[in-house]
């Protein structure tokens, strides 16, 4: 898992716009994916979450119009 971020922070220098947004985004959020990397409980999603809520969300919106 530490060799990718490894291996992004070196190639940032040189690399081209778009895949250097990538890159910085990446980075900004490097200690986050560490973790979601090493936690296999964290879900890659929050589909179930969404999920959960969302006939909640509907009527309240519902009931605003």
């Amino acid at each position: 898992n530490r060799l990718i971020f490894k291996l992004i922070k070196e190639a940032y220098p040189t690399s081209i716009f778009p895949l250097k947004e990538a890159i910085e985004y990446t980075l900004k959020y490097e200690k986050d994916l560490y973790q979601f990397l090493d936690d296999g409980h964290i879900p890659m999603t929050n589909n179930l979450d969404e999920r959960a809520i969302k006939a909640f969300v509907i009527n309240i919106s519902f009931l605003h119009h």
